[in-house]
């Protein structure tokens, strides 16, 4: 991924010695002179956020530095915030070099990773200072103030998340504004671990992840029963509900948007995020049979508001994502904007059914005449076949017709099964 911001003057780093191999991979140099690692002008400072621990020299706080634990190199005439004394350098963002700075945001989010790149946006893993909670931190490209479809999407975005605000299916908005070391715009919203495409990538993986986060006593070997044990009981689900599992969530947060008229018309597995939660025992141990999961949808700078229509002189329907997204310049897309979040989410069903990424049109159509067939019957094939049809009037009028529907769907399925 291209960086985000640059190294302005060597930037000296607190590189332990059997990382420096490490260090030295990503572009870190040796200055024998004063016996550190540094990196050089030009390099992304986030690349080394490891080894960050060198402070601006501020005389008048000195007494402040010390006290807060920080030692002062006399031959480099900076201060350290010492690797191994329980420090976080976090604490001492008043005190960051310039290069480092570029990564706070409103003096209370501070970027630790670079997560995913877009063609809007980058977004980083921060921490929030102020609430002691991860978060993501989306800056938009440069070009936002001098482009009217990016400075659209951008008030798109900020403006559905604010109206959206409170559904638990909704990404929640934290901050947003103009960055004062970039003067690019950016958004701050809650963070999720995962996002829907990881589960297509590996999700032995994911369940992997998420067992080492809620049992990190387990070894390896405990760890592996687990999650054989979790694997042999998907077999044993219904393949439609347990994708089902997925889905509901998705769609609840999609028909709470419809109904504040509000249409993504982007959706896709990668600004769908998840993640799991764990309730706590008396002796404040993880409760394995209190796992929650919860899903949240992200990213509306494509999103179309029909309360400000007539009112916005760019369009942004461009943004749209194939297969995820019908073609807005199809014959008559533009006419059944409603149905295209229908459209979506029958791909993505198809998709988590399946467990196959379609790549193209032509992909979702065989999946779903193969092997989604093959796993869920006759009725859910046909109606499926409507969500995704690239004739607009045929698929349902909206996502409340397409809950409706599907409500219905499966409760004939259930009671098929004998599912209570």
């Amino acid at each position: 991924m291209a960086a985000s911001f640059l190294t302005l003057s060597n930037l000296f780093l607190n590189v332990p010695f059997d990382e420096k191999d490490d260090a030295k991979s990503r572009g870190a140099r040796w200055d024998n002179k004063n016996k550190l690692w540094y990196a050089p002008t030009g390099l992304d400072p986030l690349e080394f956020r490891d080894w960050w621990a060198f402070l601006n020299p501020v005389y008048k706080d000195k007494e402040t530095l010390k006290k807060k634990g920080a030692k002062w190199i006399p031959e480099i005439k900076k201060w350290i915030v010492p690797a191994g004394k329980d420090l976080d350098f976090d604490n001492f963002t008043k005190w960051w070099p310039k290069d480092l700075k570029q990564y706070i945001f409103s003096d209370r989010f501070v970027c630790h990773k670079l997560f995913a790149k877009s063609g809007q946006s980058i977004v980083f893993k921060a921490w929030d200072l102020s609430e002691d909670v991860w978060c993501a931190v989306k800056l938009f490209h440069p070009n936002i103030g001098s482009s009217p479809v990016s400075e659209e999407a951008f008030e798109r975005e900020v403006n559905a998340l604010e109206k959206l605000e409170g559904h638990e299916n909704i990404l929640e908005i934290i901050d947003y504004g103009k960055h004062e070391g970039s003067d690019r715009w950016y958004t701050v919203t809650g963070w999720l671990d995962f996002t829907l495409d990881e589960i297509f990538g590996d999700e032995e993986m994911v369940f992997r992840k998420l067992i080492r986060n809620m049992r990190p006593d387990l070894s390896r070997d405990e760890e592996d029963e687990v999650i054989r044990d979790i694997l042999e009981n998907m077999d044993d689900d219904d393949p439609w509900f347990y994708a089902y599992d997925t889905l509901e969530p998705i769609l609840d947060g999609l028909v709470y948007a419809f109904g504040h008229e509000i249409i993504h018309r982007d959706l896709k597995p990668s600004n769908i995020f998840f993640d799991y939660y764990s309730g706590r025992d008396e002796n404040d141990e993880v409760d394995k049979e209190d796992v929650e999961g919860i899903i949240k949808l992200a990213d509306f700078g494509a999103s179309k508001n029909w309360e400000l229509e007539g009112k916005k002189k760019v369009t942004v329907a461009n943004f749209y994502s194939a297969p995820w997204t019908p073609d807005p310049h199809a014959p008559n897309e533009m006419l059944f904007q409603n149905t295209w979040d229908v459209f979506s989410w029958g791909v993505i069903a198809i998709a988590l059914v399946t467990e196959e990424v379609p790549e193209t049109y032509e992909d979702t159509k065989r999946l779903l005449d193969t092997k989604f067939k093959e796993e869920v019957g006759e009725n859910l094939h046909t109606y499926l076949s409507r969500t995704v049809s690239l004739v607009p009037d045929e698929r349902p009028s909206d996502v409340r017709q397409l809950h409706k529907d599907i409500t219905k769907l499966n409760k004939d399925r259930r009671k098929a099964l004998g599912i209570e």
